[in-house]
């Protein structure tokens, strides 16, 4: 997830920015979202084979689009008058940067890590059934070769448990302004 917040930002940001750069990459983006999982988790598998990178991969390429969007919209909807104040006033581009770029997007940043989050962990531990060699999704994997539903059922709620505990933990620090921007 951390990779495609870095990644997406940067995409994002350029495509907020640049008309050329958003129309030239808005369709790969769509064309990402739009890959099913299947298909990225059987290319891994023929690029990489069995293990962690494929997982992390996964997940990086399921998250990239989401953020990626959502920072590009925060970019385009920054108050132009605003941007056209600081340069008359001269305001230097860092502080542009800072404190009217990165407090436009950084409500979009926020919604794009609470989507993720949901979206992080269930694909994660389908890459793990699929790829991984070790993780919640391999032991779902062995449980169901072996039949064992009641282990299925454990490793799934196992998996809700630690799903609902990370979004919690987000929203905890949402609600103390962990996330909030400050000058």
């Amino acid at each position: 997830m951390g990779i495609s917040l870095v990644i997406g930002t940067m995409l994002g940001f350029l495509m907020g920015l640049s008309e050329r750069t958003y129309v030239f990459l808005q369709p790969l983006n769509m064309v990402i979202r739009s890959v099913p999982i299947v298909s990225w988790l059987s290319t891994v598998i023929l690029a990489w084979g069995i293990g962690w990178r494929g997982v992390v991969f996964i997940v990086f390429v399921s998250l990239l689009p989401v953020v990626t969007f959502n920072v590009c919209e925060g970019v385009r909807v920054v108050d132009k008058k605003l941007l056209e104040m600081a340069r008359i006033y001269s305001v230097p581009v860092r502080r542009i940067l800072k404190e009217i770029y990165l407090g436009s997007i950084w409500p979009f940043l926020v919604s794009s890590i609470k989507l993720s989050i949901g979206t992080m962990w269930k694909v994660a531990i389908v890459a793990e059934y699929l790829i991984g060699e070790t993780g919640l999704g391999v032991r779902i994997m062995q449980a169901k070769f072996y039949v064992n539903t009641v282990e299925v059922f454990a490793c799934t709620i196992v998996a809700v448990i630690f799903g609902l505990i990370l979004e919690g933990l987000f929203s905890i620090l949402w609600e103390r302004d962990f996330f909030e921007v400050h000058s």
